[in-house]
């Protein structure tokens, strides 16, 4: 039996989702891959959780047998093996900044290499003015 409720794969669990509660709340956007209403879909699955509340299961047990959605389980499953849930946060909630950028117009994306492009070939100009024989 384990000394600590947190150690509990269901508690521990529920207390990760409140956290994630919290952070949705706070306007930090985060894709625990579960649609529209995230909320209320943790508030869902941790009443489903609630049942196997200080219950000493395998992590892979508890998953197994509740209702989770697929979208969910993959998150789920990081928080569960992890000791440092902040990380899993952090990467829930960078994917959608990375996929903003992913977005950006070519005509943006595409100014740095060309002023690159354009500086490079007005200093090749110059050398080769300078060294060639007059």
């Amino acid at each position: 039996m384990r000394s600590n409720m947190s150690d509990f794969p269901a508690d521990r669990l529920i207390s990760l989702n409140r956290q994630a509660i919290e952070v949705i709340q706070l306007g930090i956007e985060l894709d625990p891959g579960l649609g529209e209403n995230p909320i209320d879909a943790l508030r869902e699955i941790n009443s489903r959780l609630e049942i196997f509340s200080g219950r000493d299961t395998l992590p892979e047990t508890l998953l197994r047998e509740v209702e989770l959605p697929e979208g969910y389980r993959p998150f789920a499953e990081a928080l569960l093996a992890t000791r440092n849930p902040a990380a899993v946060f952090e990467a829930m909630a960078i994917r959608p900044r990375a996929n903003a950028s992913a977005t950006l117009p070519i005509r943006t994306i595409a100014i740095e290499p060309a002023l690159m492009l354009v500086l490079g070939f007005v200093v090749v100009m110059i050398l080769c003015s300078w060294s060639a024989p007059a």
